[in-house]
């Protein structure tokens, strides 16, 4: 299971130092926020943290995630995972797939001191993964296959390997060995279930759709 998680955390490492440029698509509210995407563009990161954490105090959900993200990836600050946490969590009817990942992977390692919850990270993988989040559909795959935080599944591992190679036409790297490494758990699978086993995570496959 480290190793499997461990994948998780090259994604990350890899995305960082693009992922904040997504938020520029956002339309501010408070001028804290405004100088704070302007630093990023800069990559000034410490003034981007110092400028997010006052639109976050303030009360505004796109700082309160921005300013997450900071703390998870150690990003002009140092890494604090229990205040990553903390601020993913203030977000009315959090719905963004990263930031539920990132909640993921922290309750399913037990990171900063935060309790581990195999439940709760299921959870949050499976919003994520329904919401299209390619790296949470692989995950929830192993999830179901091992049967953490869940009761074992081979049908639904297979549905959510399946997709990951369907959906993988993202440049990243990670996501290419994502979509290779479902596959062979695919075909690991189907080598193990009966056949109308593979036809019901078949079905299942082709109707699923992102959730809205």
């Amino acid at each position: 299971m480290r190793q499997v998680f461990s994948y998780l955390r090259a994604f990350h490492v890899v995305v960082a130092g693009g992922l904040f440029l997504g938020f520029l698509s956002v339309m501010p509210v408070a001028a804290d926020y405004i100088v704070a995407k302007k630093a990023v563009e800069d990559r000034g990161f410490k003034r981007a943290f110092k400028e997010w954490r006052l639109a976050a105090q303030e009360g505004y959900p796109e700082a309160q995630n921005a300013l997450a993200n900071l703390y998870f990836y150690g990003i002009g600050t140092s890494q604090n995972y229990r205040e990553s946490l903390r601020w993913y969590e203030k977000v009315p009817r959090q719905s963004d797939p990263e930031a539920l990942q990132n909640m993921g992977y922290i309750y399913a390692n037990g990171l900063g001191g935060v309790r581990k919850n195999l439940k709760k990270a299921f959870s949050l993988y499976l919003k994520a993964a329904n919401l299209g989040h390619i790296g949470s559909q692989y995950f929830l795959g192993h999830f179901y296959v091992k049967g953490l935080g869940v009761e074992k599944n081979n049908i639904q591992a297979l549905m959510w390997f399946d997709l990951v190679p369907s959906q993988s036409r993202i440049s990243f790297n990670e996501f290419q060995s994502a979509a290779a490494d479902a596959m062979f758990f695919v075909s690991r699978l189907k080598s193990k279930m009966a056949p109308d086993e593979v036809l019901m995570a078949k079905e299942l496959r082709k109707e699923w759709k992102p959730a809205k």
